[in-house]
């Protein structure tokens, strides 16, 4: 390894790197150092520190594992990572975990269903009533704060709505609040509460709309810059199997 008092680093070593990182994927051994030395990959958002995550490094290592016999049979296989990574930018480990972890997510959603979806469905209208709100006209606006709350608290109910209920007196609590939510006075029940509940609302609404423009932008970028790789990806993997087959049958 390297020595205090053994010469510089030439300077594109690092042009790419943090040199203040120890750990062993960015140190390069002086010896086997020369003018051919390939850039270091500079850190990305998507690097975690796995000596602080043991149970996903060893995910990822067993993920590892298990590509490298997929290589054995599939000879593509290798190629496609390759060519995800770098799209993506993401290491190899973090592709391939998300890869073969996907099914479990995915069985994770199913199971979760019958608390997701009633809370997914109320989350878009309770969003849009938020915007809605912001446009001054008072008969909608009385409306949509009084169908804002009464999602605020179906969604509240999927989660604790076991607790509330054994709390005493929350469904006649809950009733008298939509009562007064329903009186038809401009400072109902709902004035009040708005006007508590509105900065805890309209500053979240605003970050999402910010999120999916840029999350959108992003995709559709990728998708622009990559649309003619993957239609090659495409016709090479079918070609590939195509002659696997031939060979097998012969």
């Amino acid at each position: 390894m390297a020595q205090t008092d053994a010469a510089p680093l030439p300077k594109h070593v690092y042009e790419n790197a943090n040199p203040a990182d120890n750990s062993q994927e960015y140190v390069i051994s002086r010896e086997t150092l020369n003018d051919n030395t390939p850039k270091v990959r500079r850190p990305t958002k998507y690097d975690v520190n796995e000596q602080s995550l043991p149970l996903f490094q060893m995910v990822c290592e067993k993920c590892e594992e298990v590509s490298d016999k997929i290589a054995d049979f599939v000879p593509v296989w290798d190629g496609l990572v390759g060519k995800m990574q770098d799209i993506s930018g993401m290491r190899k480990r973090y592709i391939l975990a998300l890869f073969f972890c996907s099914p479990f997510f995915v069985l994770g959603l199913i199971l979760a269903s019958p608390i997701l979806a009633p809370m997914l469905l109320l989350i878009y209208p309770m969003i849009m009533s938020v915007k809605a709100i912001e446009h001054k006209q008072e008969a909608r606006t009385r409306w949509l704060i009084y169908w804002l709350f009464y999602n605020a608290i179906t969604i509240s109910e999927q989660f604790i709505g076991p607790f509330l209920h054994v709390m005493p007196g929350y469904a006649f609590g809950k009733g008298l609040f939509f009562v007064w939510c329903l009186v038809p006075f401009n400072e109902n029940g709902c004035y009040y509460a708005y006007h508590i509940v509105r900065p805890l609302l309209i500053i979240p609404v605003r970050k999402i709309d910010e999120y999916i423009m840029v999350s959108i932008n992003k995709i559709k970028n990728i998708v622009h810059d990559n649309q003619d790789l993957a239609a090659n990806w495409t016709l090479n993997a079918a070609t590939l199997a195509g002659n696997m087959l031939a060979n097998k049958q012969k």
